[in-house]
């Protein structure tokens, strides 16, 4: 009860006090500084490696493995797990708070320099996650059903103008239809035939399908006699689609 006799004997001191501590409040918190995106860093490496037409199985018992077994000595390692897909590990590190993070990178990498991996494996690459690279704006459009039309549209308008406006570091486009171009050699029967079954003539089919007689690779440069290139048959043809 001493605090309380103190202050209903001197209301003024408890006054001026309180207001003091009212003021450097105000003072302290109009010069506080504030980031909308401060600099944050997390203690966590990710290792990425490739295995090109791979099954899970496969990528975890030759790839996913071997890499945890060599990485998981690493000086300041708390936390270690994987993710195995069809093609591609991923081994994630977690470290101690306050690990020098480029001192951890360089001894991963050394570590992975001495594992052994499947010959069509591609070289591990070490990853810091730094939520700064994390995109700040999705933009999502649609209209009509031609996935190759608005997938063209997004990079070569919306993105070409996105990537002039400032401030703006990048810009990365997702979704819809890429265009590809596929080859084959057929011969004009089963050509003729396959445009004869959809009621199609040639030209029905301008802007699809691109016709272009080719010559086979190495004839009459020394190709060896009775050796003839896949497709290039007397009656086939190379389409373009």
């Amino acid at each position: 009860m001493r605090i309380v006799d103190a202050s209903l004997k001197r209301p003024v001191t408890v006054f001026m006090v309180t207001a003091g501590l009212v003021i450097f409040g105000l003072v302290a918190a109009s010069r506080l500084s504030v980031d909308l995106l401060p600099d944050i860093s997390y203690p966590s490496l990710t290792i990425r490696t490739d295995l090109p037409d791979a099954a899970p199985g496969d990528v975890e018992q030759f790839v996913t493995r071997p890499v945890e077994e060599a990485v998981g000595v690493v000086a300041g390692l708390v936390r270690l797990h994987s993710i195995s897909r069809p093609g591609q590990s991923e081994v994630t590190m977690e470290f101690a708070s306050g690990t020098r993070m480029d001192l951890a990178s360089l001894a991963a990498r050394e570590k992975l320099d001495l594992v052994t991996l499947p010959r069509e494996a591609k070289r591990p690459a070490i990853m810091r996650f730094d939520p700064s690279l994390d995109p700040i704006m999705r933009v999502r459009f649609s209209g009509g059903g031609n996935l190759q039309r608005l997938r063209r549209i997004a990079e070569r308008t919306i993105k070409t103008d996105l990537e002039g406006a400032p401030g703006v570091a990048a810009v990365r486009v997702a979704g819809g239809e890429e265009e590809e171009i596929a080859e084959a050699a057929v011969a004009d029967g089963a050509l003729r035939a396959a445009l004869e079954e959809h009621q199609a003539g040639k030209g029905d089919l301008d802007g699809v399908l691109a016709f272009e007689e080719v010559e086979p690779e190495g004839e009459g440069q020394g190709q060896e006699a009775g050796q003839e290139e896949p497709g290039a048959q007397e009656g086939h043809r190379w389409i373009t689609v």
